[in-house]
């Protein structure tokens, strides 16, 4: 596994908000006081993509804390050559991104935090891609949306 940022910390609950709409409400219930443990065990205990829904809606402070189980899913997947963890991180990987995205247009100072992080991630992505099951029908050329990602995020650097 990728070595994660040292300075992270569980958020709180204003971390959660862009503007403290009913969606952001529900997700401050499902995640706030867990650990990045919890989202990483909710990957593997359930369907990877109905966790996304609600974290569609956390605050990108909270998303930088939170997203790290979702890395740690996506790693264990290929390190464990688990057939089920692989067919799921599909969905994981191009979400994840979508998020990344997301966040970096809300908040790009707030997601800088990590944009160490998010070049060597994007880094093992493209390098593990063949033990993804990528239907480029359904996902697109997700190795090249990582790659930009990757493009964008040495140009802010």
């Amino acid at each position: 596994m990728l070595l994660e940022p040292s300075f992270l910390e569980k958020p709180s609950k204003k971390d959660f908000y862009y503007d403290g709409g009913d969606d952001e409400k529900y997700a401050l219930s499902c995640f706030y006081g867990k650990d990045i443990e919890f989202i990483f065990q909710s990957c593997k205990n359930s369907i990877p993509i109905a966790i996304y829904d609600t974290f569609y809606f956390v605050g990108t402070k909270a998303f930088i804390y939170y997203i790290f189980g979702a890395f740690r899913y996506l790693q264990e997947a290929v390190e464990s050559n688990d057939k089920q963890m692989l067919f799921e991180s599909s969905d994981t990987l191009s979400l994840v991104l979508k998020l990344i995205k997301k966040h970096i247009q809300h908040d790009k100072q707030a997601m800088s935090l990590i944009f160490d992080y998010l070049e060597e991630f994007a880094k093992w992505v493209i390098e593990f891609y063949h033990c993804f099951d990528i239907d480029e029908s359904i996902y697109g050329d997700l190795k090249q949306e990582w790659l930009e990602l990757l493009e964008y995020i040495n140009h802010q650097k």
